[in-house]
């Protein structure tokens, strides 16, 4: 063993190899992992000198219909677009059906006392309100059910479960559909580095209505991140994906490096938490992409993955030319549309528990 294995198809490589006279994959040293093919590699060097050349000259007015928009903080470029569509989501009742009835939300009850709860008759967490023991946390959470409060719901959620679990999901039933705001961003790093392009998406009488704040430079962030705002409301609940760990902390990194307040404290259903959960053991990877084949069946046409998004927008800075911003905006775009339909297919995963 030389300690050198090919990423994809786990052989033993030369040491002296870049790449695996297997499959073409570079080489990875232990367990640490490369993504990057060297054909695919070709294949978007190839791609970014076809975009600049068939863009050339060409303006994002034309190509998008887009429109600047002026912030308090200088302008961005706003993209609108629509697709049909909607959102399933759990039905209220059924949603709080199942919250009343796991007694395990209710401290000091386990597995074996819940068994034994029920089988007394308790089989419901409002009739636990008449429990000697358990009475006063159960009114308080029946309290919080009959307000919809999800914010204290998922508080004590929280106790005693991961935020994957399905009852975290069902609470989206508390939401309606116009309230739901899907977002995604696209950076030039992973920390520190400034956001380049902004999706948000709603849902509105059937259809997805797509908004893509664009920096066309890097002046032109601060301006982005202004324009998230008008797109929120006090009852706004995001739909992201891994936005819990890297959207909505970048988001607010970024507006501390402007000095803003940033509104972001919303409750957030984070679908690949929920993938990973609900989909357990049915797919080999969570990525949106691999869902987006295999759940959904939807091929993306002239895709880049997100590692290259910075160099293609250095490109288009550097060029003058908007031909590699093109697959950038549609990439982003897409993610927002696949949200809402991971969302949906989730939504029947949640039917079976």
């Amino acid at each position: 063993m030389t300690g050198m294995l090919c990423g994809n198809c786990r052989i033993d490589v030369d040491e002296f190899d870049n790449y695996c006279n297997n499959c073409g994959q570079l080489i990875h040293i232990g367990r640490k992992y490369v993504q990057r093919w060297k054909r695919e590699e070709e294949e978007y060097v190839t791609l970014k000198d076809r975009l600049v050349r068939d863009y050339k000259g060409r303006c994002l007015e034309e190509v998008f219909g887009g429109r600047q928009i002026d912030t308090g903080m200088g302008p961005c470029f706003l993209i609108e677009s629509s697709v049909d569509g909607t959102i399933t989501k759990p039905d209220k009742n059924r949603a709080v059906e199942s919250l009343l009835s796991d007694l395990k939300l209710i401290y000091g009850i386990g597995k074996i006392t819940e068994k034994k709860l029920k089988l007394q008759g308790y089989d419901t967490i409002e009739k636990l309100a008449s429990h000697p023991r358990y009475r006063k946390e159960a009114k308080q959470f029946i309290d919080f059910l009959k307000n919809l409060d999800q914010e204290n719901l998922i508080g004590w959620l929280c106790r005693w479960l991961s935020k994957s679990h399905p009852h975290f999901f069902c609470l989206s039933s508390f939401n309606d559909h116009k309230d739901f705001l899907i977002l995604d961003i696209e950076t030039l790093g992973l920390s520190n580095m400034p956001i380049i392009l902004m999706g948000t998406a709603r849902i509105e009488k059937g259809k997805i209505l797509v908004k893509q704040y664009l920096a066309r430079d890097y002046e032109e962030e601060a301006g982005l991140l202004l324009s998230l705002k008008n797109n929120i409301t006090s009852k706004s609940a995001f739909i992201t994906f891994n936005g819990a760990m890297f959207d909505i902390p970048f988001i607010k990194q970024r507006h501390r490096y402007y000095r803003l307040e940033p509104d972001l404290e919303r409750v957030n259903f984070d679908m690949l938490y929920f993938c990973r959960h609900m989909l357990k053991g049915r797919f080999s990877s969570f990525k949106l992409t691999y869902l987006e084949k295999n759940l959904l069946n939807i091929e993306r046409e002239q895709d880049i993955p997100g590692f290259l998004v910075p160099e293609f927008y250095l490109h288009y800075l550097d060029q003058k030319n908007i031909g590699p911003l093109v697959p950038l905006i549609h990439h982003n775009r897409q993610d927002l549309v696949s949200l809402a339909s991971v969302f949906s297919k989730l939504h029947l995963e949640w039917e079976k528990y």
